[in-house]
């Protein structure tokens, strides 16, 4: 028997291992990078293998829940696409008020927020394609990361003309993260329990959307907008983090062929001619689209009435509240009664009923009511949608299905505020949300001569 230095080879002379024998100081010990590496093996293995380890907790039933749905991993990229969308949250109302410290003009201002918009609705098609391809993670860390580095660069912007860069490079950002995610949350779910996956999912989302603005307004208030972006990269880090080391990577894309590239095309026609899909397309382009008018022009018809900014955001809360509570409950209806495509037009119903009846009253709790039932609205018709989309495409074609239903979902709401504003100032606004309320209407006939049938 021979025993080395702690620098040299471990252990030499019997086929066990040397802890086993030895006890004291007397054991032979691991050189540094070796015990570095056992340590990162095992901490990789048993913790931050988190899309495992939530399915064995046992607490009220819970691991009977996560091992027959399959939503350990969807929790697992629930978590990272809440840290992402709280920190890109964080920075949506400041950038307008940080430019204008700088000195940027009204259309400058506006060019920014549409550079956002634009890009994460162009680029959105590819990125879900590029998904089908390269594998779910790579895009997804990626464009978690690609929004951090934008708002780390927006804290060291002096120039307004560079934010309008720096901000299509975050709509960027997103149109790789947002598709991409969605996808796979499909990927991992069984048929019976797409509604509680995604009911989780965009319940998770929706929260962190409706933490972040009041988050990063409390956190400029108190250190300024630089600080402010600094802290929104930093969170949007933690999400990258989570990805990185948790997120399941099992699902790599397609295999490389002589048709690799060739393929688009025939994906596309295959998605595009399933009449379900393009209906959930059009559906949600519709339905963003009525919802685009409110963040625009709600909080000016506001002051013409005389409210306040507070309770202006106090509408605003009531309806992200009402969205982020009524997803995950729908998603679990979903599943029971397998009314993806009632819950679709009744979303979309509701939210022009509501949206074209909003500029008829004055009262404050009359239109907590209206935005309330908006929220209720969108959350219901949402997760339907990503549930049909997911249910009528598979791994190979998923990522472009997504991809497109987020590129309606920015295109809808770009579209909406820069369309609508002209009817507004020539018509009033009575007139401008009629229309966003009728488009709505419109949605409802296209979705249901598409899905349904109907007997002569």
């Amino acid at each position: 028997m021979r025993l080395t230095s702690a620098f040299g080879p471990p252990y030499r002379g019997f086929a066990v291992k040397p802890l086993q024998v030895f006890r004291g100081p007397l054991a032979p010990r691991l050189d540094p990078p070796q015990m570095i590496l056992k340590k990162w093996v095992k901490i990789k293995l048993s913790f931050l293998r988190v899309g495992f380890w939530v399915r064995n907790i046992k607490f009220f039933g819970f691991k009977l829940i996560m091992r027959f749905t399959g939503l350990g991993s969807v929790l697992v990229v629930s978590v990272m696409g809440f840290f992402v969308y709280l920190g890109v949250f964080m920075r949506v109302p400041l950038v307008p008020l940080y430019a204008r410290n700088m000195g940027a003009s009204l259309v400058q201002v506006g060019f920014i927020t549409s550079a956002f918009m634009a890009v994460a609705s162009l680029l959105a098609i590819p990125s879900g394609l590029m998904s089908d391809r390269f594998g779910r993670k790579f895009m997804v860390v990626m464009g978690a990361f690609i929004s951090s580095i934008s708002s780390f660069l927006l804290a060291f912007s002096t120039n307004p003309n560079f934010l309008i860069f720096i901000y299509a490079f975050a709509g960027l950002g997103v149109a790789a993260f947002s598709p991409t995610v969605i996808a796979f949350v499909g990927d991992v779910s069984k048929t019976e329990s797409l509604g509680l996956a995604y009911g989780l999912y965009t319940t998770i989302m929706a929260t962190a959307m409706a933490s972040g603005p009041s988050v990063g307004g409390l956190s400029a208030e108190l250190f300024g907008y630089q600080n402010t972006f600094i802290w929104s990269g930093l969170v949007i880090l933690v999400g990258v983090f989570v990805g990185f080391l948790a997120f399941p990577s099992k699902f790599d894309g397609r295999r490389r062929t002589e048709t690799y590239w060739k393929d688009i095309s025939s994906d596309f026609r295959k998605v595009a001619g399933n009449n379900l899909i393009f209906a959930c397309w059009v559906a949600a382009f519709c339905l963003s689209f009525g919802w685009g008018v409110a963040p625009a022009f709600l909080p000016l018809y506001g002051r013409k009435i005389g409210l306040g900014v507070v309770l202006v955001g106090l509408l605003f809360t009531v309806q992200s509240a009402s969205s982020a509570a009524s997803r995950f409950p729908f998603g679990v209806l979903l599943d029971k009664v397998h009314g993806g495509k009632f819950f679709v037009v009744l979303g979309l119903g509701v939210l022009g009923l509501s949206t074209a009846m909003l500029t008829f009253f004055t009262d404050l709790t009359v239109l907590m009511g209206l935005m309330g039932l908006i929220g209720f609205a969108m959350g219901m018709a949402f997760v339907s949608l990503s549930s049909l989309i997911a249910e009528a495409t598979d791994y190979v074609t998923r990522g472009l299905a997504m991809g497109v239903y987020s590129a309606c979902f920015y295109g809808g709401m770009s579209v909406s505020p820069a369309l609508l504003g002209s009817f507004i100032t020539l018509y009033g606004y009575q007139f401008g949300f009629g229309i966003a309320a009728l488009l709505c209407f419109v949605g409802i006939l296209v979705f249901s001569s598409l899905t349904f049938r109907f007997k002569a």
